[in-house]
């Protein structure tokens, strides 16, 4: 299992060629909205200490998958 990789299609194309072929892939349809509460949420509960779980930052990460992806 690979987190977050590929996320283009010519990363998964690299991959397929010189790791293995994908047997699975898994996609979670989760709202924009639910993505930014969770991240805020994981900062203030202090459970993940990331420096960049930042709203104004976590909004241009969501909108580079958006456009990347």
């Amino acid at each position: 299992m690979i987190d977050g990789f590929p996320r283009a299609l010519d990363q998964a194309m690299y991959f397929e060629q010189n790791v293995c072929p994908a047997q699975t892939a898994l996609y979670f349809n989760v709202s924009a909205e639910t993505c930014l509460r969770r991240c805020l949420g994981r900062a203030a509960e202090g459970t993940v200490q990331r420096s960049d779980d930042k709203e104004e930052i976590l909004l241009k990460r969501l909108d580079a998958y958006k456009t990347q992806t």
